[in-house]
């Protein structure tokens, strides 16, 4: 029998994926829309990490849309008068965007790391 990383007392029930240390059912959470289990200490650093990113993700998500809005503006202009200089406009348009993106898409990420279960829970219900 092993006990819990947490708990000397209690026999382990699972091995958590990040800190491959062994807990028992109450040291782990199901995370997420999959459900991904974890321990409470892993989730807790997790979490400290998401609510520092959140605010430069959000500041790099406005300072893309304050520097593409007047460049897209100055676009028909800038190609059609023939500038060699139209593909590194497009590409710094394109990196842009791309940053824009990336950060929604990981906020949208962040939002499904609120939704936890308690693993005990999880395991009464199926017995």
């Amino acid at each position: 029998m092993k006990p819990c990383f947490n708990h000397e007392t209690s026999e382990y029930e699972k091995t958590c994926p990040l800190c491959s240390k062994d807990y028992c059912e109450y040291c782990l959470l199901l995370v997420g829309r999959r459900q991904t289990l974890i321990c409470t200490n892993c989730y807790s650093y997790i979490i400290r990490k998401i609510k520092n990113s959140t605010k430069r993700r959000y500041i790099l998500i406005l300072g893309g849309i304050i520097i593409l809005a007047p460049t897209l503006m100055q676009a028909p202009d800038f190609l059609s008068s023939g500038n060699s200089d139209a593909a590194l406009f497009f590409i710094f348009n394109l990196v842009i965007i791309l940053t824009i993106a990336l950060n929604i898409v990981r906020l949208v990420q962040y939002r499904s790391w609120n939704i936890i279960e308690k693993y005990s829970r999880t395991l009464k219900g199926l017995k």
